[in-house]
């Protein structure tokens, strides 16, 4: 659960199993959620809408972590998006639409 966040277990395994294989120990990347999903029940989503927020320098690693979850058939489909750490200060993203961080942990 993230602040008042019900985040549904099989989300979370299915993040924390990508988050373990792609970036192993790494900080270089956040993951928030936003959208329907910060405001319903998931199971009442069209979609998990996920930021991804990345390091200078970790672009290649982010496109293929982000690529991986878009692979990913879920149901609802997750929406991922993603951004530089420079992007997301200067467009103010994460406050705009109240993304929740899920990781690393908040």
């Amino acid at each position: 659960m993230i602040r008042n966040v019900r985040i549904p277990s099989w989300l979370s395994s299915l993040l924390r199993e990508a988050i373990f294989d792609f970036l192993g120990s790494t900080h270089c990347v956040e993951i928030f959620f936003f959208g329907s999903i910060t405001r319903t029940a998931a199971d009442q989503n069209g979609d998990v809408d996920i930021l991804v927020i990345y390091e200078e320098g970790a672009l290649k690693l982010a496109h293929a972590f982000c690529s991986h979850l878009r692979s990913l058939t879920t149901h609802p489909p997750l929406d991922v998006i993603a951004l530089s750490r420079q992007e997301e200060r200067e467009t103010s993203f994460v406050a705009i639409v109240g993304a929740k961080r899920f990781w690393p942990p908040p």
